[in-house]
């Protein structure tokens, strides 16, 4: 019998313990090179492990709660507490210095990029998500990759 994607993702699933590690997303194709055969990265926030099945790229990672900007439209008058407000810039400057450190720049940073912990013991952390658009600064020889004469808009248009 042939395991397709939909099979696997159901069977992680269901092998997941509550809190655990959940499926994020399963690429039938992606826009750039295709993903190695398996990869790991462990970083302050948790682990990644991501593959290749059949035809499909898969990654796996840590449930997370809701993002900042749906859990800031929740408050009272839209707001968060100085407090919390402080506390959360704090871990948002942290790891985009760890990206940082890696080499690597996000491009896309605002408040839907950053979600809570879901798990106990890590409902008040807050970790970056969503490297679309991450770009590696950072060449192997430690310099710095110069800027490109064009470089067309990234992130998310606004339309007020």
């Amino acid at each position: 019998m042939t395991r397709t994607p939909t099979d696997w993702i159901k069977s992680c699933k269901q092998r997941a313990a509550p809190g655990g590690w959940r499926l994020a997303r399963a690429c039938a194709s992606v826009s750039r090179a295709p993903a190695p055969r398996a990869c790991a990265m462990t970083l302050e926030s948790g682990q990644v492990h991501c593959g290749h099945f059949e035809d499909h790229n898969y990654l796996v990672m840590e449930l997370l709660g809701e993002n900042l900007s749906e859990l800031r439209r929740r408050r009272p008058g839209g707001r968060f507490s100085l407090w919390t407000t402080v506390r959360l810039g704090i871990q948002m400057l942290r790891a985009v210095e760890a990206i940082h450190e890696l080499g690597y720049l996000h491009r896309d940073i605002k408040p839907s990029n950053f979600a809570m912990g879901y798990a106990p013991g890590r409902k008040q952390q807050c970790v970056m998500i969503d490297f679309g658009l991450t770009r590696k600064f950072r060449l192997p020889s430690g310099q710095i990759r110069p800027a490109r004469d064009i470089a067309g808009f990234r992130g998310t248009a606004r339309c007020n």
